[in-house]
């Protein structure tokens, strides 16, 4: 059972008895698939379905428009402060930092990110409205509600007992396209559930962690991952090269955009560089997913820049074998499907070369034996008569004895 169902407060509006200065109930209602239901205390509000029938319960307005469509973000900053928090108005010590400009929990913040990057996989934009509150910002909330002077008199916890202010609430962009429906089935392996029945918006991580995150790696004082040739914003002609920095931990890094593999490796020396030419122009978000030696994910970075005139796409390549994924023994058969002014195609895996071969008509066989086993990224790049490239695609396959 996630952690903190019994034990923490969902709402994040006052009760009459808090308006008298009673002691709040502690209640959690976790809302999902459709499905209510009610721990901790017993509390008079009647549920009847998960926003339905149901009353403001954490006094935040919908959030607005995904910011990472129109804004460029760093995914994650890893910078640490202390801040203290709240929950049911006892105070603790926590750690914050910083997700789409936003600050929250460091767990909160690993969990969310890892989440992020695999609704990204997905084609779909997570982004953090709003995360962390202190003392101080929840005081002006309420202050607002009472009074009704500001914040257009929205609903409004008593301080310290706002789930914002343990830092573990966040509010996501659920009424971009695509972005609920992808919660509501994939939020829960994350961590994260919708904990208020009338916000489809706010989400708590309640645990357990999915794993390690970006502000996990150097005493979260750095990045797992982060991108060392592209800015935000910046303007890239067509066939850019992607390369990253990434942590001694990382053992390979895949780079997609909306939810479509753009290439992978695991050259660090050449900071795990691929390329890619896009079908379209215009805006892109790239994702780099960094990997460790068992493939379990270790940190994400993602990055927006405009995609202008430059190369075309002349042809196309697929591995036939061996397939994305899977697991092979050593001494593979290398073989490739390609289209357009196809002479040649070379293999290569880390930065050394595996082969090459012209026999288009057994789909450009290379047999490869390699001195490191485990995962590896195997990389094929298709090159006209000339020499000249036509296209290239990476797979990523486990490697036996």
């Amino acid at each position: 059972m996630p952690r903190g169902l019994t034990a923490r407060r969902s709402a994040d509006s006052p009760t009459a008895a808090e308006h008298a200065g009673a002691p709040a109930l502690e209640r959690r209602v976790l809302c999902t698939g459709g499905m209510t239901r009610r721990l901790g205390a017993v509390v008079t509000l009647l549920l009847s379905a998960c926003g339905q029938g149901i009353a403001q319960l954490e006094g935040d307005t919908p959030p607005e428009a995904d910011a990472l469509a129109s804004t460029a973000q760093e995914l994650i900053s890893c910078a640490a402060r202390s801040e203290t928090g709240y929950e049911n108005g006892r105070a603790f010590a926590i750690t914050v930092v910083t997700v789409d400009g936003k600050p929250a929990e460091r767990a909160t913040a690993n969990a969310y990110a890892l989440m992020q990057a695999a609704a990204l996989r997905d084609g779909v934009r997570l982004s953090v409205v709003s995360g962390f509150r202190s003392m101080s910002e929840q005081r002006y909330l309420y202050a607002c509600y009472v009074n009704c002077a500001c914040n257009n008199c929205n609903l409004a916890a008593s301080p310290g007992y706002s789930n914002h202010q343990s830092g573990e609430a966040l509010d996501l962009n659920t009424g971009a396209a695509g972005v609920y429906g992808w919660l509501t089935r994939n939020a829960a392996r994350f961590g994260f559930y919708r904990t208020v029945p009338s916000e489809d918006w706010h989400w708590e991580f309640l645990g357990p962690s999915p794993g390690p995150g970006p502000c996990d790696a150097g005493g979260g004082a750095t990045p797992v991952v982060r991108f060392d040739n592209l800015e935000a914003g910046g303007w890239y002609t067509n066939g850019l090269w992607m390369r990253v920095q990434a942590s001694s931990a990382v053992r390979f890094v895949t780079y997609t955009s909306d939810g479509f593999t753009l290439g992978a490796s695991e050259h660090r020396d050449d900071g795990f560089s691929a390329r890619y030419v896009f079908s379209g122009l215009g805006d892109r978000t790239i994702v780099a997913t960094a990997f460790d030696a068992d493939r379990k994910q270790l940190g994400v970075a993602q990055v927006k820049v405009k995609v202008t005139a430059g190369d075309t796409q002349r042809g196309s390549l697929d591995f036939e074998s061996p397939a994305d994924g899977g697991w092979f023994e050593n001494g593979i058969w290398l073989k490739v499907n390609t289209r357009g002014p196809v002479a040649r195609v070379r293999y290569s895996a880390g930065g050394f070369a595996l082969g090459e071969s012209t026999d288009a008509a057994g789909q450009f066989p290379v047999r490869a034996t390699f001195t490191t086993l485990g995962w590896r990224v195997i990389t094929a790049v298709a090159v006209d008569a000339r020499g000249v490239e036509v296209a290239r695609r990476s797979t990523v396959v486990r490697l036996t004895p």
